[in-house]
C-alpha cells in the first residue's frame, strides 16, 4: 500500500517522485573571477540557443530562458512526462560594466557571459554565439 499523501495515483506516479522532484527549469550559475573580467557559466541543458535572452540594464546582467513544449504525436501513450516546458529569468548585479566587451557564448548545454570589470552604465543586448 502505497502512503496516503499520494492518494489514489498510480505505481508509477509514486515510484518517480521519489527520484525526479524537480520540474523547472533551474538557471545553476558558477561565477568566475578573471584578471580583467566575470565569467558566468549557467548550466541550460536541453535548451536552444535561440530560446535565450541576455540583457545589461541599470547595472544588471539579466538571463531569460523560455523552453517551448515540442509537438506531441497524438497515438503515444504517456506513463508519465516528465519534460519541462515554461521560462526561467535569473538576473545579477555586475556594476558598470563596458557594454562593448560583453561576450557569451553556448555549447553543451552550458552558456558561458563574460562581463568585464570597468566600464560607463548603458543597457545593451548581447548576442549568444
Amino acid at each position: 500500500m502505497f502512503p496516503t499523501r499520494r492518494g489514489r495515483r498510480g505505481l508509477f506516479d509514486s515510484f518517480f517522485d521519489d527520484f525526479f522532484t524537480e520540474n523547472t527549469i533551474s538557471l545553476r550559475t558558477d561565477l568566475i573571477e578573471q584578471e580583467r573580467d566575470y565569467l558566468f557559466k549557467v548550466d541550460l541543458p536541453g535548451v536552444n540557443k535561440e530560446d535565450i535572452k541576455i540583457n545589461l540594464k541599470n547595472n544588471y546582467l539579466t538571463i531569460t530562458v523560455e523552453k517551448k513544449e515540442e509537438k506531441e504525436v497524438e497515438e503515444s501513450r504517456y506513463l508519465r512526462k516528465e519534460r519541462y516546458f515554461g521560462s526561467a529569468t535569473r538576473s545579477y548585479y555586475v556594476g558598470n560594466v563596458n557594454t562593448d566587451d560583453l561576450k557569451a557564448s553556448y555549447e553543451n548545454g552550458v552558456l558561458e557571459v563574460v562581463v568585464p570589470k570597468e566600464g560607463k552604465e548603458e543597457t545593451k543586448y548581447i548576442e549568444v554565439k
